[in-house]
């Protein structure tokens, strides 16, 4: 009954976290979609939000921009205080603005600071001269910050307050060879311009026009439009006034840079009061502005509609859960219950006469126990014997058991990996024979200690003189071959010479008469076309050139590009 409940338990504690793990999982993916289509969503909004508010203001600025370039407007700007160049300026100026879709047009010139204004309503009387900019004053400050900016076109939405007019005001910089002269455009009414737009605007969007310097010209928000007035300080809000989040209006501002220097967009969502909202961005070259579009998450998926979807994985996942422990019950706990119900009558029948139930299940334990115990002790024993046996069997194949060097099934083995490993990397290495005519001076018989002794003496000097990492072994008899890993001649013929002056060393060391040992060494630099076959042959030859050779008895034979450093 026990391991019923622990099953129950661990299905329930199971099922429940899988429950959890996937809403977590499938909770971020559905918002990662949601986040990516109300993106989307928004880029089309404010694709055509832009395609029905922002053709007619584009098409007014290029008209400014042909105005300002008019040689009547740019030689009344060098001419302010002649009448003559005013006059031509101002008919100039009247016959273009009927061309404007508001039939209205600005001028200020820049030497007098003079402001000249018409629309459809005023009756010239003589100039359309209004009033001075003065330097100092809030109301006139947007003339002097596009002076001193140096930006060719602004576009904002203000109060003019001396006119007493509202509008979207174009403001066109007039250039002469380099020269400021002044600034000319237009208001377009915004009545006449937002009304399109209000009657097709979603109420889950929330639109804003940013200008470069991130302050808020005007704001879509459902059916409502606005358009920040400025205030006494004559300050438009700032877009980080409208974002609470430092980091969402860090991003965002980093997103709108790319947006104006040409890069692809990326989906981005910030906190929207109580929730979040995913923005799509568009930068208005024409303009200079920036067009963000908010879309509120909540109000397009309410929050019971995410959490609606789990309800019927939870169910399905715990009936799976349910029909899983009783299958685990029926085909494994029934079945082990009867096995240990069989063992219990098994054990109670032979120890009625030894004492109680409880007893004899502790007797059956301890024994089973002990059985356990001598496998365990058992097993590692025959493991470890195996292991000591395969090492002493590998040692015996590879190893010389008198100089305990490799031997010639060894060496060949070295061989083999490191002419593969040459012809797969198109390296050289080296490799050395050696006799020692040791059977020349010492008894031929391969019994004889002293034999043995002058084996063992050849190893030590081999081993001081290699490197760890090459590889010496005894060939046959008194013959060693030493797999050098160097592509160098020189560095053969050093480790040769090497090789004399230890095995000298030892034999000094072991009260032998140097003349007792002859070395000969012939070596060569494998290549990496060549075969073991080829290989062993070549350093056997060079070996026999050595021991003709009376001086040195070294000799270093190298394929015909290595002449040079050998």
């Amino acid at each position: 009954m026990k391991q019923r409940i622990k099953l129950l338990l661990l299905v329930a504690i199971s099922s429940l976290v899988f429950v959890v793990v996937s809403y977590q999982i499938s909770r971020h993916v559905i918002d990662q979609v949601v986040a990516d289509l109300l993106w989307k969503y928004a880029s089309v909004s404010a694709h055509y939000d832009a395609h029905m508010l922002l053709p007619p203001i584009i098409k007014e600025a290029q008209f400014a921009e042909k105005i300002a370039k008019h040689p009547n407007i740019t030689s009344w700007g060098q001419n302010s205080g002649d009448d003559v160049y005013r006059q031509v300026g101002e008919e100039t100026l009247e016959n273009y603005r009927w061309q404007f879709k508001s039939k209205n047009f600005f001028i200020v010139l820049d030497d007098d600071l003079g402001y000249y204004y018409n629309d459809v309503d005023s009756v010239q009387t003589g100039s359309y001269f209004r009033h001075y900019l003065e330097p100092g004053s809030s109301s006139d400050q947007w003339y002097f910050e596009q002076k001193s900016s140096g930006k060719p076109l602004t576009v904002n939405i203000q109060k003019d307050t001396r006119l007493e007019l509202t509008r979207l005001w174009i403001n066109q910089s007039i250039y002469k060879d380099g020269r400021f002269l002044g600034i000319v455009g237009t208001g377009i009414e915004t009545s006449s311009l937002f009304e399109q737009l209000v009657h097709h605007h979603s109420s889950e969007l929330r639109t804003m026009f940013v200008d470069e310097d991130k302050r808020v010209q005007m704001e879509f928000d459902g059916e409502n439009v606005e358009y920040p007035q400025r205030a006494a300080s004559k300050v438009k809000p700032h877009l980080y006034d409208l974002v609470s989040n430092p980091r969402d209006y860090q991003a965002l501002e980093e997103l709108m840079l790319r947006q104006k220097r040409g890069m692809e967009s990326e989906v981005l969502a910030v906190q929207q009061g109580k929730g979040s909202a995913v923005v799509a961005i568009k930068y208005i070259e024409e303009l200079g502005w920036y067009e963000l579009t908010f879309v509120s998450v909540d109000e397009m998926m309410p929050a019971w509609a995410a959490y609606a979807i789990y309800i019927p994985l939870t169910l399905a996942t715990f009936a799976f859960g349910l029909a899983c422990y009783i299958y685990v019950v029926r085909n494994w706990l029934i079945p082990t219950e009867q096995c240990k119900q069989r063992l219990a009558t098994i054990a109670s029948g032979a120890a009625e006469l030894k004492g109680t139930a409880d007893h004899r299940l502790l007797e059956l334990d301890c024994y089973l126990d002990v059985i356990d115990k001598e496998l365990c002790h058992s097993r590692c024993g025959v493991e470890s014997l195996v292991a000591m046996k395969t090492k002493a069997l590998d040692e015996l194949t590879i190893y010389d058991p008198v100089t305990h060097l490799h031997n010639k099934r060894g060496l060949e083995q070295e061989l083999k990996k490191e002419l593969a490993r040459s012809a797969r990397e198109r390296y050289q290495f080296g490799l050395l024979w050696i006799d020692t005519s040791l059977h020349k001076t010492i008894d031929d018989s391969k019994e004889n200690s002293g034999y043995e002794q002058a084996l063992m003496m050849v190893a030590e000097g081999l081993l001081e003189a290699v490197r760890e990492y090459d590889v010496a072994a005894r060939w046959a008899d008194d013959e060693f071959l030493v797999l050098v890993r160097s592509e160098q001649a020189k560095t053969l013929r050093q480790i040769s010479k090497r090789i004399m002056h230890h095995i000298e060393k030892e034999n000094r060391a072991s009260n032998r008469e140097t003349s007792e040992i002859e070395l000969s060494i012939g070596g060569i630099l494998v290549t990496p076309d060549m075969s073991m076959r080829q290989a062993l042959a070549l350093t056997d030859s060079s070996l026999y050139i050595a021991k003709s050779e009376r001086s040195s008895r070294i000799y270093i034979h190298t394929p015909p590009t290595n002449r040079k450093s050998a």
